[in-house]
């Protein structure tokens, strides 16, 4: 098994470039600037879904790559009383508060290593920028910076409610003050893991909870997922809808790359058997892959 931190050479964005291409080889097709805003339903399975472009695609299956509370919006009166009880169950989960770096390489410390996470006050909650994830891309990845220049990622996590109490009230100077309070909150924090980072920036690009609700379309900008405390308590891919099902970070086994794609494997697997039942080449089978799937009457596939 692998462990340990790797990066993917162009950043993130190379995987979806991938996943793009291996469903072209295949004879898919992916389209683009297509939102969802309707999944139609008649006679409890799932018929199509229609776009803010006016596409309407029928389906054998939908995989909804959402949150639930999405899922029932796109589904209106249609949303299964199932996937209701479930939304009643749970909470809104975190949002993040990003900032996305653009520094000087001559300018930080030699021998950096690439990833850290810092604790301001260890006897106050996480979160909210007293806990800081801090990540550089690869200094060979040429995709990602300029020669010269490094990629610096900052994080922490963050309630996404008082961030559109400010951004949907008249005050836009006051959400506009909180989000340069945590830029320079996060900043002090990562110097103490990086001296010298404020005077390295050449770029430095804020996200909030409505950054991510507007390039994610994941209703308040909501990230990561249900914690996975107890596989007794975890969300799996079903619906209540038997040709409707979720993937992403919202189901079992949560959020991560590796955690998403386990729980899209198991889900193609589900599909694969249900439209045609022949087994999948065993080397995709991996032993997470099978130690996932007889979890299946767990978690309520």
């Amino acid at each position: 098994p692998r462990r340990g931190v790797n990066h993917v050479s162009g950043g993130i964005g190379a995987l979806a470039h991938t996943l793009v291409n291996r469903i072209r080889q295949h004879g898919g097709e992916v389209l683009y600037r297509q939102q969802v805003t309707q999944i139609e339903a008649k006679d409890g399975r799932v018929t199509a879904v229609i776009t803010n472009k006016g596409l309407r695609q029928t389906a054998d299956f939908v995989l909804a790559n959402t949150t639930p509370w999405a899922l029932n919006t796109l589904l209106g009166e249609n949303s299964p009383s199932y996937l209701q009880r479930k939304m009643q169950q749970r909470k809104p989960t975190w949002g993040a508060f990003t900032l996305y770096l653009g520094v000087d390489r001559a300018k930080l410390p030699p021998r950096l290593v690439g990833h850290h996470q810092v604790i301001v006050d260890h006897t106050q909650p996480l979160g909210e920028g007293n806990s800081v994830f801090i990540s550089f891309a690869d200094e060979a990845d040429s995709e990602r910076a300029p020669e010269g220049k490094t990629a610096v990622t900052l994080s922490t996590h963050t309630a996404i409610a008082p961030w559109w109490r400010l951004r949907n009230g008249s005050d836009q100077p006051a959400y506009l003050a909180r989000r340069a309070q945590y830029t320079e909150k996060m900043l002090t924090a990562a110097e103490t893991a990086v001296p010298g980072l404020h005077s390295a920036i050449d770029l430095c690009l804020p996200g909030t909870p409505i950054t991510f609700e507007f390039y994610t379309r994941r209703p308040g900008g909501m990230v990561g997922g249900f914690p996975q405390n107890s596989i007794f308590n975890a969300l799996g891919p079903k619906t209540g809808i038997p040709n409707l099902l979720l993937v992403g970070d919202s189901i079992f086994p949560g959020q991560s790359t590796a955690g998403v794609t386990l729980g899209g494997m198991r889900v193609a697997a589900a599909v694969s058997a249900a439209t045609q039942p022949v087994s999948l080449p065993t080397h995709h089978l991996t032993s997470p892959f099978l130690r996932l799937w007889n979890i299946n009457k767990l978690i309520g596939e």
